[in-house]
């Protein structure tokens, strides 16, 4: 057997355990405990915000198949995230998300009155959001994200980083 073809069932050995999730419960989509943060409505709800973003995309997803070959599987993909947002990120949906919709809680909160992300993204309450921070750490991705998503609605936001 040649070097190559033993580098590929090894890597063909190891993409395989990492895509087996001895932990899965069958038949469950996410464990019960994610529900309450997670249910069904919520995740809806951020779908829809997120895929009316004006410059939002699908991720092109990049057929591998000479590396699929190499490595003795049938099928592998690569989701390219590199120019979701203009950011280079893999993380800019989530954080992005969470700035929209606290900032349009807020807002709720200061106005009396229900704000949504969409009345938020539409209506430009820039003048608001100026007055609010958003603040997280991170490594890197994420805070590129929440940086985003603060630039977007105009509110202020600091993102700490460790050493």
């Amino acid at each position: 057997m040649t070097q190559k073809r033993i580098l590929a069932k090894t890597l063909g050995a190891e993409i395989a355990k990492h895509h087996v999730n001895l932990k899965a419960i069958p038949k469950q989509s996410r464990p019960e405990i994610v529900d309450s943060a997670l249910d069904d409505q919520t995740c809806s709800r951020a779908r829809t915000a997120i895929t009316s973003w004006p410059t939002y995309a699908s991720t092109p997803l990049h057929n591998l198949r000479g590396f699929a070959d190499e490595i003795g599987i049938a099928q592998l993909f690569y989701k390219d995230e590199a120019t979701r947002f203009g950011l280079g990120s893999f993380k800019a949906l989530g954080g992005a998300y969470a700035v929209l919709h606290s900032v349009a809680q807020e807002i709720s909160k200061q106005r009396g009155t229900a704000t949504d992300i969409e009345t938020l993204m539409a209506v430009h309450l820039n003048e608001v959001a100026s007055e609010i921070t958003v603040v997280t750490a991170t490594d890197g991705n994420h805070g590129r994200a929440v940086a985003w998503g603060a630039k977007n609605v105009g509110c202020k936001c600091a993102i700490y980083m460790h050493a």
